[in-house]
This record gives structure tokens, sequence and C-alpha cells, in this order.
């Protein structure tokens, strides 16, 4: 997310009263949630991102590609040495 658009959030949430308490309901939730250990660190600073957000289209068809295959692997060895033709060609 833009810092813009971090700013105008972070100042919704300052003003309003509905958007601070459903802000710190959603905080306390995740920190439960996710079982973190937030004694040692403020709860306005816990960030929760999905690697979605970060990893690129080739990346997750990387990802994707090698979760079917390692299993295969396993499961066929000679399935995983010698895939069908239709395969190569993509």
């Amino acid at each position: 997310m833009p810092a813009i658009h971090r700013e105008l959030f972070a100042a919704l949430f300052r003003e309003d009263e509905l958007a601070s308490q459903i802000m710190q309901q959603v905080t306390v939730k995740l920190v439960e949630r996710l079982e973190l250990d937030v004694s040692r660190q403020r709860l306005d600073s816990t960030h929760v991102q999905s690697n979605m957000a970060t990893i690129g289209r080739t990346r997750l068809m990387g990802v994707a590609i090698k979760s079917f295959f390692i299993p295969l692997r396993r499961l066929d060895a000679a399935a995983y040495l010698e895939p069908p033709e239709v395969l190569w060609g993509r």
C-alpha cells in the first residue's frame, strides 16, 4: 500500500471513534489468532502482510510448479523424469 494511503487510513483511525474501536478490536483478534508475543512490541507496530503482495506472477508460478513436481518426484519417479511431450511444449 502506498505511503499516502497508509497516512490517510491512519488519520481516519485517529479521528473517527468507531474506526479506532474497530482497528483496536481487529488488532487484538490478530494477536490472539496468530499467537503473537507482543510483550516487548507496541500493538500498533505489528505488521502482517501476505506473501501474495510481494511475490510476482513469475515467481508465484515457479512456486506452484515446484509444489507440483516435488511430490511427483517422490510418488512416481518415472513420471517425474519423463514428463509428457505436451509439457515440454509449454
